[in-house]
């Protein structure tokens, strides 16, 4: 299968100069792109776009220049920008649904490639790019989507070539599957249980990079290909779930593939399943035994999880098999540490340093080390140093201070408390241990108990103010923020925490202030940025929310909620501007306005459209013909009432085909049950983060209405809910699956998942009630979700299929 082309543009639009503003400065970016250079090119077309944000084919241009440098995140956004602006742009629908693919999701592939050939049904390239997504699903389909772009562009090569590639491929299935085996003779008795033949490793000694050029010639198999950038695409974006579904697709086509299970293994050690991960990094070095990554990558799983010994061999032969490896060194620095040499690991870690000299993490643990061997000068420096490159890191910050009251280096009134704050220290960790749990008035006295000891320390009340914050005490949690500022000015966090808790008391414009100082002091720290736009987004100032949202996505592309955030900015400024046209124009003509148009069917879907609704997108997929009816409906009520009646007709026809649809559920396929469900616990996250626990349990029991006051990351949870709900249902309407329910088995092995991830009995009992009075309902759900979430197989589907069902039901 062909790789997507990115290069170049496909008709005027793009590259077109002209004297539009920032056309001199495309050109410069298409010129840029031509000769490879993407990062001269993307400098170029953001300052095209800067003078002319509304050029779709800028914001395409530098997609194309994202893709080329896998960064595919960024292209997407990019994509998003530019067909938001330009709906015809057939182009970026075709090249959005080839970054699709190449993540991995097919779906959403299809969706892009259908709409470019709805917009331009003469173009080859978009039959031929989705017959390369339809080759490993579907290839009679990938056939007749070739034969099209054959039959528009008979002159190019790579579609016949393709094309007899397919059929080749389609060939050699069927006659896997026509062969039969020998007869077996029927005296001969049968073997009980056949074992397995042992699987024959051939080490590559000559595999030794992690290149793309390494994966494109080690990799036979182009699906396999696909599916490991896809993983790394994945794993980029912090998404591990996703990222090891792609690996195992990897896995399964190419079983001598070491990329599929080094991603695998990488992408389990992020989610903290060491065992599995080592596992899989045992079979990488089988399958390339001088592959450095793969030993300092189970170096690392391997201290984490406590085998010292283990990992200091692995994190050795690590840096022998690479001396200029930076984790390699740093590997070993842990493990030395761990085992007690801190002579030994402060080598380490000072040979990482002097490879990658901007690594924060290397001088943290320097400096942690030197302070165990009691050089507090030398703890004290690499302290510094590290909160240099990391100055928002409360636990550098923490570091330094025990250090330098060790040391005696503190001003008098820290010396005062000197011991008293290496004192503290077992009841902070106990606090914190107590936030973890949710056990917010716990957290709150051993805080308390840390302050009576060391009553000078700022990350203490800012600790403290987080789980007053909690609990909904904001005034107390501003008390304690206050105090942390009295006594460091500079504090970061506590001006991100006070930010945040200013929100909570309807306080925008002070939140902002707060924002602002903390920016200053770190202006490259993407929450800041979003915190900053979600409060111009409350006050109602689109522009400046936009604009914050957009900086949090350049610093930290793999942010959803950014992303989601920004759409709403600028739906909402859309509807604004319609708004303040409708009613200066309406003014004007006083009481001679004429009537005005009617809206049309098209019009309440364009409307639809730029409102980006992911749940109205999902049923307009799934089921059409109700998302048909559901805009005739809003179309009627939107000549005759206003906007909320509008809303309400919406919020009443969603929920009408949401009751209507939900017996499906227990026949829905695990893959979209789990991300029902993830969604589900991805809000019962949010709630527990920012509302208060009486809102949160007010929200399993009332739904959306409990929460007063709903924020923009509200609503974009609350949306992905919905959405991923009608995904399941059309899921479930096509899988033909039987609707089982779970067995006492299925139930008891919930249970267990639910015990190992700190439920008690007195929880599940309470949830099996719907206590309303128990105080932890929520948090308690929360792990419900999470044990389910952990099941896999047919257990799991029946047991998060009928906890869905439960929840559509209520």
């Amino acid at each position: 299968m062909c790789a997507p082309d990115h290069r170049g543009s496909d008709d005027g639009s793009s590259g077109a100069t002209g004297s539009k503003p920032g056309s001199a400065q495309n050109a410069i970016g298409i010129a840029w792109q031509e000769k490879g250079d993407h990062t001269r090119a993307i400098a170029a077309f953001d300052e095209a776009i800067r003078l002319n944000p509304a050029s779709s084919a800028f914001y395409f241009n530098r997609a194309k220049s994202w893709g080329l440098k896998k960064n595919y995140a960024r292209s997407i956004a990019d994509l998003d920008e530019a067909v938001r602006r330009d709906p015809a742009n057939a182009q970026a629908y075709r090249v959005r649904g080839m970054t699709m693919a190449q993540i991995g999701n097919s779906r959403e592939a299809f969706a892009d490639l259908d709409k470019a050939i709805s917009i331009s049904s003469g173009d080859p390239k978009s039959y031929f790019e989705r017959a390369l997504v339809w080759e490993a699903s579907d290839p009679d389909k990938a056939l007749a989507d070739l034969d099209k772009a054959i039959a528009l562009d008979p002159a190019n090569s790579d579609y016949r070539k393709e094309r007899l590639s397919v059929q080749i491929s389609k060939r050699r299935a069927a006659g896997d599957e026509g062969k039969t085996g020998p007869a077996q003779n029927p005296e001969q008795p049968k073997a009980a249980a056949a074992a397995p033949k042992p699987q024959i490793v051939r080490p590559n000694l000559t595999a030794t990079d992690d290149t793309l050029a390494a994966k494109t010639l080690e990799t036979k198999d182009q699906r396999a290909l696909q599916a490991i950038l896809g993983g790394d695409a994945w794993l980029d974006m912090g998404k591990y779930d996703k990222a090891i579904g792609s690996y195992d697709v990897v896995v399964a086509l190419e079983p001598d593939n070491r990329f599929g299970y080094f991603g695998r293994g990488t992408a389990r050690a992020a989610r903290a399943e060491y065992g599995q991960a080592i596992a899989d990094f045992d079979r990488v070095t089988q399958l390339a035994p001088n592959f450095a990554a793969a030993y300092f990558r189970r170096g690392l799983a391997k201290v984490t999880s406590g085998d010292v010994d283990g990992a200091l061999a692995d994190c050795d032969r690590a840096a022998k098999l690479d001396a200029k490896a930076r984790e390699a060194h740093y590997c070993k620095g842990m493990a030395w540490h761990a085992k007690g040499d801190a002579g030994r690991a402060i080598a380490a870690y000072s040979v990482a340093i002097g490879i990658d000299p901007k690594d924060d993490a290397s001088f943290y643990a320097r400096g942690m080390a030197r302070a165990d061997r009691k050089d507090y000068a030398g703890a004290i420096a690499d302290f510094d140093q590290a909160l240099k490159l990391d100055p928002g890191n409360a636990d550098y910050a923490v570091a330094r201070k025990a250090a330098a009251t060790a040391s005696g280096q503190s001003d008098g009134a820290d010396a005062a408390n000197g011991t008293d704050l290496r004192t503290a220290m077992p009841l902070l960790k106990r606090g914190d241990a107590f936030y973890a749990k949710r056990k917010y008035d716990r957290a709150v006295a051993e805080y308390s108990r840390a302050l009576a000891l060391a009553p000078n320390e700022p990350s203490t009340y800012s600790a403290r103010a987080r789980a007053r914050m909690q609990k909904g005490d904001y005034d107390g949690a501003l008390s304690d923020i206050n105090r942390a500022l009295e006594i460091d000015p500079s504090y970061i966090t506590a001006y991100h925490a006070r930010a945040l808790i200013l929100i909570k008391k309807r306080e925008p414009e002070k939140a902002i202030a707060d924002y602002n100082r903390a920016i200053e002091m770190k202006p490259d720290y993407a929450p800041l940025y979003f915190g900053r736009g979600s409060a111009w987004y409350s006050m109602g100032d689109f522009d400046r929310a936009a604009a914050d949202l957009d900086r949090a996505l350049e610093l930290d592309p793999k942010s959803d909620m950014a992303r989601q955030g920004r759409k709403l900015a600028m739906a909402a400024k859309e509807r604004a501007l319609v708004t303040k046209k409708s009613g200066r124009l309406a003014s004007q003509a006083g009481k001679q306005t004429p009537a005005p148009q009617a809206l049309t069917h098209a019009d309440i879907d364009a409307e639809i459209q730029k409102q980006d609704s992911q749940i109205l997108k999902a049923i307009a997929e799934e089921f059409p013909d109700d998302y048909s009816a559901l805009i005739d409906n809003v179309m009627v009520v939107a000549r005759l009432g206003g906007k909320r009646a509008v809303r309400d007709t919406s919020r009443v026809t969603v929920a009408k085909l949401r009751r209507r649809y939900a017996p499906l559920l227990p026949s829905t396929p695990d893959n979209e049950a789990s991300q029902a469900l993830s969604a589900q616990l991805g809000m019962l996250n949010y709630l527990m983060t920012r509302q208060t626990p009486a809102t949160c349990n007010n929200y399993l029991r009332k739904g959306p209405d409990a929460v007063s006051a709903p924020d923009s990351e509200f609503l974009v949870h609350q949306d992905k809910i919905g959405a991923t709900l009608f995904r399941a249902f059309g899921a479930a309407k096509r899988s033909g699956l039987p609707a089982a329910e779970p067995a006492d088995q299925d139930w008891s092995l919930v249970a267990e998942a639910f015990t190992r991830g700190g439920g008690t009995p007195t929880e599940m009992d309470a949830i099996a009630n719907a206590n309303p009075d128990f105080a932890g309902l929520c948090p308690a759900t929360a792990k419900l979700f999470a044990a389910a979430l952990s099941l896999s197989g047919e257990p799991g589907r029946h047991v998060k299929t009928a906890l869905l069902y439960a929840i559509v039901k209520n």
